[in-house]
């Protein structure tokens, strides 16, 4: 196990205070078509998020706050330590084309890119990359008639027995402007 020491100190800025929850809308990549050669990552943070050639990503949209994602910290026996991603969404209503997605969320391993609320200075932090390393896939769907207005609820995790190493990678493409063009535009 690699032991790390803390390298700069941890204050409360008034200024930077969290801002919970996502945004509407949110970016899912399937895991295959990230060119990870491409890509350039320092640390937590991704200068370039580049796909392959002829592919994108697939918007995810939800509403009041019913779209999001969770991580944590785990320990490990083996001296493999990092994090777990979580998501979660909803598909709107029981049609074909809600059981065909949700199949294949059910065949796939993907990265999802998050527009959260809390922006931070500079709107630098507004991104967040979760699976980057590892892949996330689909753990749990539900549908009950009488619930969430018939909707399908899903989860997707990191892959079974993996880790990611961070909490979450921050996207930031030269600058928030760059970043959001490209998430707007599905990275493709």
């Amino acid at each position: 196990m690699c032991i790390s020491k803390l390298t700069n100190d941890i204050f409360r800025d008034c200024k930077m205070l969290g801002k919970k929850g996502v945004e509407s809308e949110s970016i899912l990549i399937n895991f295959e078509d990230v060119d990870f050669s491409a890509s350039t990552v320092n640390g937590a943070k991704i200068t370039n998020l580049s796909l392959k050639s002829g592919t994108t990503g697939y918007r995810i949209e939800s509403y009041k706050q019913l779209g999001g994602f969770s991580n944590a910290a785990v320990a490990s026996t083996d001296g493999q330590e990092g994090f777990t991603h979580s998501i979660t969404g909803r598909i709107e209503g029981s049609t074909l084309e809600a059981s065909e997605r949700l199949k294949e969320l059910q065949q796939g391993r993907f990265i999802q890119v998050v527009k959260t609320i809390f922006k931070g200075s500079n709107q630098e932090d507004e991104f967040k990359v979760l699976g980057f390393s590892n892949g996330l896939e689909l753990s749990e769907s539900t549908i009950v008639s009488n619930e969430n207005n018939g909707n399908i609820l899903f989860t997707m995790t990191t892959l079974d027995g993996n880790i990611e190493p961070y909490m979450y990678n921050v996207l930031l493409m030269g600058d928030s402007d760059s970043t959001k063009e490209a998430f707007d535009g599905l990275f493709a």
